[in-house]
């Protein structure tokens, strides 16, 4: 988990260290122990104990037992809310509570928490974003941006909270908006993983600057040469740009992560075809197809690579279950005619192009003057 995600502000820390889980679970539960006959306010005890179960959740979010994590939260929360019924009131209890309110989906108590902790302090750029946050999984995206503003005007060198209102802003049509908080919040962490990837990924989809989009990429590798959707990313950047070599290189890579990805071996097929790989292009279909039966694009691409091959009757059975299963596809009519015009079916292949101008293929227009009109 980014560290810019929950900035937590903690009074009273027990320190984490490298034990095992059931250490520190042994650590928390002894300090609640402690309280018995230390002499300290319960209240005060009850505070500490719960930054100690929701420090270590955190820690253990990082890993993958979120089940146990989960656990820790509810812990923390049952703490923090015996510490308030004893009227303690402070901003970090009501705040902390609310970070582990958030993590449990409880937005709506998470709000209510924040905003107390804001009327106690109401300069906490800290709870002006985090209450955005929890604003986030309720869906009220208005109150997100304003809050995500505030945090931003009480202090413009909070990465996250630029990196969170690019986010939302993404969701609008103009792309300069979150680009320019993309990029405020990599000058203020030049080794923000998740800033260069959000960045990358719009650059790709809308500003179509590949070279920027390649470069963000190849950024969060450096930074960490483990993040599969980077490789993934990277593949489909590239094959964008029309570099087929080196997109099957970088999907290749991706696919060592998770080898069942459906998309990223289709577009690993279609770089191959690109490349006349045929044979290697058909197993990355077949694939699919194994994966899902009604994959019309897997149907389709596959009857190509077969065509390449001149495996015509194969590719033409392909192209008919493509069109069975999506008969509304154009592209699957254009390309089952280029196979038809192959074997010599002039007619049937007219046929196709027919049905596809039908559909508004461009293609099918040019294709039709040049081969059908005598």
């Amino acid at each position: 988990m980014n560290k810019y995600k929950s900035l937590l502000i903690i009074v009273l820390m027990l320190t984490i260290t490298h034990e095992s889980w059931s250490q520190k679970k042994d650590v928390a539960i002894g300090a609640k122990e402690n309280k018995k006959s230390d002499g300290d306010e319960p209240k005060e005890d009850l505070v500490e104990t719960g930054n100690a179960w929701l420090d270590s959740a955190l820690v253990v979010m990082q890993g993958e037992d979120k089940k146990y994590a989960k656990r820790l939260f509810k812990y923390a929360i049952k703490d923090y809310s015996k510490a308030l019924e004893l009227k303690n009131t402070s901003f970090t209890l009501y705040y902390n509570l609310a970070i582990a309110q958030t993590q449990l989906k409880k937005y709506e108590d998470a709000v209510e928490n924040f905003s107390k902790a804001i009327e106690q302090d109401s300069s906490s750029a800290n709870a002006y974003r985090e209450r955005a946050m929890a604003y986030k999984g309720l869906k009220k995206f208005d109150l997100v941006v304003s809050n995500l503003d505030t945090a931003i005007d009480l202090n413009y060198d909070d990465a996250a909270a630029f990196y969170q209102r690019a986010i939302i802003r993404e969701t609008g049509r103009a792309y300069q908006p979150p680009l320019d908080d993309y990029n405020r919040a990599i000058e203020l962490e030049p080794e923000f993983e998740e800033a260069y990837f959000k960045r990358g990924v719009l650059y790709h989809n809308k500003v179509q600057d590949f070279v920027r989009a390649k470069l963000d990429m190849e950024k969060v590798l450096q930074l960490n040469t483990e993040n599969a959707e980077a490789y993934f990313w990277l593949g489909k950047i590239n094959f964008s740009a029309g570099d087929f070599s080196t997109s099957n290189q970088f999907l290749t890579q991706h696919l060592e992560f998770d080898s069942l990805r459906v998309d990223a071996l289709l577009m690993r097929g279609a770089s191959r075809t690109n490349l006349k790989m045929y044979t290697d292009a058909i197993e990355d279909f077949t694939l699919v197809i194994e994966l899902d039966k009604k994959n019309v694009f897997a149907y389709m691409n596959r009857g190509l690579a077969k065509g390449g091959l001149r495996l015509f009757d194969e590719a033409l059975l392909d192209l008919d279950k493509a069109a069975e299963l999506k008969f509304d596809f154009s592209s699957i009519y254009v390309n089952r005619a280029l196979i038809k015009f192959h074997i010599g079916d002039r007619d049937g292949a007219c046929k196709d192009l027919k049905k596809a101008q039908s559909l508004n293929n461009t293609k099918a227009d040019e294709l039709l003057d040049e081969y059908c009109l005598f």
